[in-house]
């Protein structure tokens, strides 16, 4: 049962902070695993008429296309009891468990095998990333921090363009604009990122709440020669060899492939996702309304921890907006935010003229450099002995 808080004395102006210091004191409660529960439920009673439902839920056991799954099956409940009658469910085709059972028999398959040796031959001796960091590396925990731009709605119309002239869609054209910025950045033509992808391949998951998601590892040669259209043919393709092959878990992998560092998120150290589908709302006719609540605390440490860099762009067109929001999370104990704030700005200025002409080289396009590091003045210590 959900914890209630009764909060029907309080002012008009305090509801807010009331609601943000119940959502504040559930979130900030630590799950365990071995425990749980991994979703928790509070009820504020704001009015008779008027309360508020904070849910919280470890993200093992979600993804996104849950929450929207959670949103509308909460919503007709809600309906249908107000109503005096049971919801009207669609059953499940299939259950949780009966995907697990379906994952075990995927990895003892012989195409298990196969998938494994593409993965094994594709990312043989894959190189650290060589990224300038602005502190030394040595053995500091990760700092999550975030940095955030809006880059506005004439960008989405050339990155959109491009993409249906070419055949590509918008996560290829920005896929390969970021890999064309980290090779200006670093001058390494061995450019290897990671991303999240659905394992959502048939239609009786997609009513399903669960963590139905993976990620794979995407390698790339880039050059200072080749154009932006070559280079991003070359991305369609290692990205549809890699989603062709992405049922094996990305720790299943690591393991067979014997690439785990402590302190070290395996085999890259850039992340890259693309957060197309609208935020979970309530069906209009539910008569209830979703709202996002800022608890005020410490982003926590989720899909992006132990990665340097993860770039994370969400297309405001599918909650009504224009534009993209492009948040970088990255450890705060090796990157300080104007070097953050730099990257972003370049990722803006490659994917801006590599849309409006494909033909240039990479080793061409625009790109605000480092700025050359401080060093402190030589100091000289003469010693003499009596």
């Amino acid at each position: 049962m959900p914890d209630a808080t009764d909060g029907a004395d309080l002012a008009p102006e305090a509801i807010a902070d009331a609601v943000t210091a119940c959502a504040r004191d559930l979130v900030a409660t630590p799950m365990r695993l071995d425990e749980g529960p991994l979703f928790r439920l509070a009820v504020l009673r704001v009015a008779a008429d008027h309360h508020v439902l904070v849910c919280s839920m470890h993200h093992i056991i979600t993804d996104g296309v849950s929450l929207q799954v959670f949103t509308s099956d909460l919503a007709a409940a809600y309906t249908a009891v107000h109503e005096g009658r049971a919801p009207a469910w669609v059953p499940l085709a299939v259950q949780f468990r009966d995907i697990v059972h379906w994952q075990e028999a995927v990895l003892e398959a012989p195409a298990a095998g196969l998938m494994t040796e593409y993965w094994r031959a594709q990312l043989a001796d894959v190189p650290r990333l060589a990224l300038p960091t602005d502190r030394p590396r040595g053995h500091a925990p990760f700092v999550r921090a975030q940095r955030t731009q809006v880059w506005g709605a004439e960008m989405l119309q050339a990155v959109d363009d491009l993409a249906t002239k070419g055949g590509h869609t918008r996560f290829l054209v920005l896929q390969a604009a970021l890999k064309a910025m980290l090779y200006r950045e670093t001058a390494q033509h061995d450019v290897c990122i990671g991303t999240p992808v659905s394992t959502r391949m048939v239609p009786a998951l997609e009513p399903q709440i669960g963590p139905h998601m993976n990620v794979v590892a995407l390698r790339d040669q880039v050059g200072p020669d080749d154009d932006f259209a070559t280079l991003l043919d070359r991305v369609r393709h290692t990205t549809s060899e890699g989603l062709s092959r992405r049922l094996i878990p990305f720790d299943v992998l690591v393991d067979r492939l014997r690439r785990r560092e402590p302190g070290r998120q395996p085999l890259f150290d850039v992340g890259f996702t693309l957060q197309s589908q609208a935020p979970p709302s309530w069906p209009a006719e539910s008569g209830l309304t979703m709202t996002s609540i800022d608890p005020g605390l410490p982003p926590s440490d989720d899909a992006e921890a132990l990665t340097d860099l993860w770039f994370i762009v969400r297309s405001n067109d599918a909650d009504g907006g224009a534009g993209f929001t492009v948040d970088l999370v990255y450890n705060g104990a090796l990157f300080t935010a104007g070097t953050a704030d730099r990257l972003l700005s370049n990722w803006q200025r490659v994917l801006s003229t590599a849309v409006a002409d494909p033909a240039r080289s990479i080793g061409t396009l625009p790109f605000q450099r480092r700025p050359p590091r401080k060093t402190a003045p030589a100091i000289s210590i003469a010693f003499s002995t009596t």
